[in-house]
């Protein structure tokens, strides 16, 4: 099998919402920042990648909301190519940060990825002659192992990005 030069990336794409004040307070309505990017492990290692030129194609899954639309779009502009099961039942894609001096105090995480188990058909649709699989560990672990299984078959090698 002929190896391409990109890497096989799986894991979550979400929108990243990050709210930043410098003062606790006992006020629950705060004056600050917020940010929004879109972030997810698996999409920053692939931006990485393309930034310096590797390939890179980027399984996960995303609604059908605009902010799915948004986070495409996104993978798009970087030179990302996707391999997105798109499912109107999966929740929003998004990581609401709240910030205080600094420090990440608290979170909420919505990954439509750790919802989805991906068959070995659509996982293998993506990976053929990929260089190497990175995988993160928002995916669910039936969708872990289906990776793992495929890349053994395809003599692909795998490695787990920590979330």
């Amino acid at each position: 099998m002929v190896r391409h030069q990109y890497i096989f990336l799986a894991g979550s794409a979400h929108m990243d919402i990050l709210a930043a004040v410098s003062d606790r307070g006992d006020v629950v309505d705060k004056i600050g920042t917020i940010r929004y990017e879109i972030g997810g492990t698996a999409f920053n290692i692939a931006a990485n990648l393309k930034a310096l030129g590797v390939g890179a194609t980027l399984m996960s899954a995303l609604s059908e909301s605009p902010i799915s639309r948004m986070i495409l779009a996104e993978l798009l502009e970087h030179g990302i190519r996707t391999h997105v099961l798109i499912d109107a039942t999966l929740p929003e894609a998004g990581f609401s940060g709240h910030i205080v001096n600094g420090e990440l105090t608290s979170a909420v995480s919505s990954m439509p990825v750790e919802k989805t188990t991906f068959d070995s058909d659509f996982v293998q649709r993506g990976m053929v002659a990929a260089s190497a699989v990175i995988a993160d560990c928002n995916l669910a672990p039936a969708t872990l192992q289906t990776l793992a299984n495929v890349a053994a078959q395809q003599k692909t090698p795998m490695f787990v990005a920590a979330v």
